[in-house]
């Protein structure tokens, strides 16, 4: 009899200027993968964001011609939105995941998060904000912007999400080969949320820890940010006030 074939994980990784923390990095994907290629396939998706550091030399020399990793470099930096199309259009999995390259969200986390992808279930939002998650030594300032956008968009949706800006999160290839988001920036991680939620798919939430960086500096412009999340808002609320009329 034949052995059932393993279903595939795609781990996409947008980079940006991390030459520092990719030692830390590489070493908790290396775990994360020893992990569970006991149960999936693992595949490996770096996106080089325009890097002006040393990153891309460095995922070169440590992956170069190495089975079950990519890398794709942008020449110039597009954004965390652009970096996820680009990511995601390089993917072969059933399963993606994407996660921070600064491991604010520790991807020692990934097993857990795929945990909670039972059957039925869409995506699996790694959430900071549910009442069983944290956030440790973020700026005040960054913990409020996410936290009140987060309420804003589950007030807006009837949703009991409570997290609409991180990352860390699990898709099935089946919701991502339907979705087209426009955003390029990081409002494109509410936008893809809102989107998969509008579509009736089925969410659920991984209560899970957002800790600061370690290294390097984040790569978040906050007011261009809020003036993207203001018009995000402002369509959202039109849409569903044509669905009224």
């Amino acid at each position: 009899m034949e052995r059932a074939s393993k279903s595939k994980v795609s781990i996409v990784i947008p980079c940006f200027n991390e030459e520092k923390g990719l030692p830390s990095l590489i070493s908790k994907l290396e775990s994360v993968k020893n992990c569970l290629l006991e149960s999936f396939e693992v595949e490996l998706v770096f996106v080089d964001d325009g890097s002006t550091d040393a990153t891309y030399k460095l995922l070169d020399e440590k992956y170069q011609n190495v089975k079950g990793v990519q890398m794709v470099k942008h020449i110039q930096n597009r954004g965390i939105g652009a970096a996820l199309r680009t990511g995601f259009s390089k993917t072969s999995g059933d399963i993606i995941v994407t996660v921070d390259s600064d491991c604010t969200y520790d991807p020692e986390e990934i097993p857990y998060l795929l945990s909670y992808l039972k059957d039925g279930v869409d995506v699996v939002v790694g959430s900071p904000y549910h009442p069983k998650g944290k956030c440790l030594g973020v700026p005040g300032y960054r913990f409020l912007l996410s936290k009140w956008l987060s309420l804003i968009y589950s007030f807006l949706l009837k949703s009991d999400i409570h997290t609409y800006t991180g990352l860390f999160r699990a898709y099935r290839r089946s919701v991502l080969d339907e979705l087209h988001f426009v955003s390029d920036g990081f409002v494109a991680l509410a936008e893809i949320l809102i989107k998969i939620i509008l579509g009736g798919k089925k969410v659920v939430e991984y209560p899970t820890t957002l800790c600061v960086r370690q290294y390097g500096e984040s790569k978040l412009k906050i007011l261009k940010t809020i003036f993207e999340h203001l018009k995000l808002i402002s369509v959202l609320i039109l849409k569903k006030k044509t669905l009224k009329e």
